[in-house]
């Protein structure tokens, strides 16, 4: 079960993470970009699978967090 919870969150967030990671300093030298990170509805509904809707919350909390962040 743990093994599942950890692919499961490195697929679909750590990816994501490390993603942002490498572009943001690229979108941030040239002063005019948009990134558009696709999650899902299991975010905000139960699904019964716990890593999935967890990771596609996360996607919602990161995508929030890195734009607040990185606005002008």
């Amino acid at each position: 079960m743990e093994e599942t919870w950890d692919r499961i969150l490195s697929v679909k967030l750590k990816i994501l993470f490390l993603a942002c990671k490498h572009l943001l300093p690229v979108m941030r030298q040239q002063q005019s970009s948009c990134l558009i990170n696709i999650s899902s509805i299991a975010a905000i509904c139960s699904m019964g699978l716990v890593a999935y809707q967890t990771s596609r919350a996360g996607v919602n909390g990161l995508t929030q967090t890195l734009a607040i962040g990185n606005s002008k």
